[in-house]
């Protein structure tokens, strides 16, 4: 009993001694709840892997039951090619030496062909060579916990998971791993890094950018620094140093391939949990790139309409407040534009379908220039709706202040607008390195646009100029100034022969034609001939209603206010003599199926007026015995007429039975006790 005593006593202590020490988890994004782009999950990647294997977020393929052990998400690798199988999904942590780490987690396998190993395992150093320091294999599905511990000899560890097995013939091989955690005992941080500034925040892709400074604290040899953003490769900074004092940390940023787009930076240090400076580093593109949307390269041509819709095009992002997604398109059928197109065979498109309401969505791209030089973006542009669509230049990235912005078009009301390739152009004098180009698609009907009309808007041919803007040259016929006044529309003409007085709107021609963006009913120079006439099934004030605000008439067969309601069937009419209703005769004098008090017509009829609540059939606030003897005498099974019986009809089925009484049980509250009227 002794030595039991003692060995038990021993192990608490090793685990108290564990616990006191333990830190925060070494593993990026350990519980899988971070996804990312191909070819694995953040933060883990795909290492010596036969042909086929994936790395997954969420695989569906043998999934297991329950999906997750933790948190909402899991990372999967899996392969379903025809030869050997096996796949590791490593990541690389920094260790103290000589420290017992610890790795716990879930795996859970899942094949249709040979029985296969599903492991976990930490390996001492850095790469797949290194040797193995404990390993968990098995060959059951499900999930299976995973807790093993060894002692590093470097000062790196690699923790993998994944399968292996025979030749794959046939059937698919699957694995999932959740919940990861690697900690170790008693590790040495020499004090938690801390970022407090960014000397360069921005970069050009495909350069390599030299002497990025960050400022802060705890910096030292041992720091690391990457960039990372969802659905984007990470960045790995080279040639790091840390100053004197550990108050900044030097390092060069190779950009080659790197996509356009916003990423965190990043700082691991040994033993420490690190520290993240959110959106600290923006890469941008050189100039604008695929302003004419040919890219990726898409087979066959988008004439004649309706167009072929191919993937969406690169080197642009996008964003928006919608009840929909991903509303960016290439080549969209929806009021399809013109051919042939303004350059090459294929344009862009934002596009909201019917069923799909939205505020704004924005199509942009970050783009280098030189500080205090004139520019001028224009593009040709085509769409449909009832949106306003604008070209915008703002200062530095997405959130930087408007430099100068164009409204390419704008309606509001009815008919459905559909305009077809038009000329825009905005300049503009940025004061930073680089601009953010934004071409925006905003809602006109009220807050959100409306759900049953299709809203698209298109774009080709967007080219960034140096130098002065355009000009407009009167009497041309053309906008040349991209500002959508075309001569003597232009202000720049208003001095111009032929242009005094200027252009005024023409109601009713479709026709913008003072070249303020509103047209007909939209423009409030029509205000005065805009009113809707009423009787004449036309929506004439443009507003999307037929004959609103107009009173029905009761005998005419037509419906006059445009509710869908006609003469005696309409509200308007049921206090009309032509309609009206008796309110104690028995009879349906109005023919709508409903007779005297049971017509809302009669709502405001003294007699047809109950009590609150209803069964409260003597009206003086409580609900008793009396009133259980009113029920006694109108309960029947036949329809009634009376009304003191039809107010206790609760249900309105034209009788009065159980669901009557229940409703008075419910209610009842005694002699002189008030009764609670929301009772029935």
């Amino acid at each position: 009993m002794r030595a039991v005593t003692l060995q038990r006593i021993t192990l608490v202590a090793v685990v108290l001694a564990l616990t006191a020490g333990a830190r925060a988890n070494l593993l990026v994004n350990g519980g899988f709840e971070e996804g990312g782009a191909a070819p694995c999950v953040t933060g883990w990647r795909l290492s010596n892997a036969t042909q086929g294997v994936t790395c997954k977020y969420d695989a569906t393929t043998h999934a297991p039951n329950p999906g997750v052990m933790e948190g909402l998400h899991r990372g999967s690798t899996d392969v379903n090619t025809a030869g050997p199988a096996e796949s590791h999904i490593i990541q690389t942590v920094t260790v103290a030496v000589g420290q017992q780490v610890r790795l716990t987690g879930w795996i859970a396998g899942g094949t249709t062909g040979p029985v296969y190993t599903y492991f976990a395992r930490i390996r001492d150093g850095a790469n797949l060579a290194a040797p193995v320091l404990a390993a968990f294999e098995t060959t059951n599905s499900g999930w299976q916990r995973v807790d093993i511990v060894g002692i590093p000899t470097t000062t790196s560890v690699t923790v993998e998971w994944g399968f292996s097995g025979p030749a794959l013939n046939w059937g698919i091989v699957t694995v999932h791993a959740d919940g990861f955690e690697l900690t170790q005992a008693n590790p040495v941080c020499t004090g938690e890094p801390t970022i407090t500034g960014v000397s360069q925040e921005y970069g050009v892709t495909d350069t390599t950018v030299t002497g990025v400074q960050l400022a802060g604290t705890n910096f030292d040899s041992t720091c690391e620094v990457f960039l990372r953003g969802t659905g984007l490769p990470e960045i790995q900074a080279t040639n790091v140093v840390a100053g004197a004092g550990g108050n900044t940390l030097t390092f060069d940023l190779p950009l080659t391939g790197a996509p356009m787009g916003k990423r965190n930076i990043v700082v691991t240090k040994a033993n420490c949990n690190g520290t993240t400076l959110n959106n600290g580093f923006l890469v941008i593109l050189p100039a604008l790139t695929n302003g004419s949307f040919e890219l990726p390269a898409a087979g066959g041509s988008s004439c004649p309409n309706p167009p072929t819709v191919h993937a969406p095009p690169t080197h642009w992002l996008q964003t928006g407040t919608s009840t929909g997604t991903d509303h960016f398109k290439r080549d969209s059928a929806l009021y399809p534009p013109g051919c042939p197109r303004p350059d090459g065979e294929h344009y862009a498109s934002v596009e909201v379908p019917i069923g799909v309401s939205f505020a704004s969505w924005s199509v942009y791209q970050h783009v280098a220039v030189t500080p205090h030089q004139p520019i001028t973006v224009s593009g040709q542009f085509a769409g449909g709706g009832r949106t306003t669509v604008d070209l915008i230049i703002r200062d530095g990235d997405e959130s930087g202040p408007e430099l100068a912005s164009q409204t390419i078009e704008r309606r509001k009301g009815c008919p459905i607008h559909i305009y077809d390739w038009v000329f825009a152009a905005v300049s503009a004098t940025p004061t930073k390195p680089y601009i953010t180009v934004v071409w925006r698609t905003a809602a006109q009907m009220n807050e959100w646009a409306s759900i049953d009309v299709i809203h698209a808007s298109h774009a080709d041919n967007l080219v960034l100029a140096v130098g002065p803007p355009p000009v407009e040259i009167c009497g041309n016929g053309i906008d040349d100034d991209g500002d959508r006044r075309t001569d003597c529309q232009d202000p720049d003409c208003a001095a111009a022969s032929g242009c005094t007085p200027p252009p005024v709107e023409i109601c009713g021609d479709s026709l913008d034609n003072d070249g303020d963006l509103d047209i007909d009913c939209d423009d409030p120079d029509c205000a005065a001939s805009c009113g809707e006439i009423c009787n004449n099934g036309q929506d004439d004030d443009g507003d999307c209603k037929i004959d609103e605000d107009c009173t029905e008439i009761c005998d005419n067969e037509l419906d006059d206010n445009g509710n869908g309601l006609i003469d005696c069937a309409d509200p308007e009419c049921w206090a009309s003599p032509l309609c009206g209703e008796t309110c104690d005769n028995g009879i349906d004098d109005n023919n709508n199926g409903r007779v005297d008090c049971y017509d809302s017509a009669c709502a405001e009829f003294p007699a047809c007026k109950c009590h609150d609540p209803v069964v409260d059939y003597d009206g003086d606030g409580d609900v008793d015995m009396v009133d259980f003897a009113m029920l006694q005498r109108c309960r029947s099974t036949t329809a009634v007429f009376s009304q003191a019986c039809r107010c206790l009809d609760t249900d309105g089925d034209g009788d009065v039975d159980e669901a009557e009484l229940v409703s008075l049980i419910l209610c009842a509250s005694g002699p002189e006790i008030p009764a609670d009227p929301s009772c029935d």
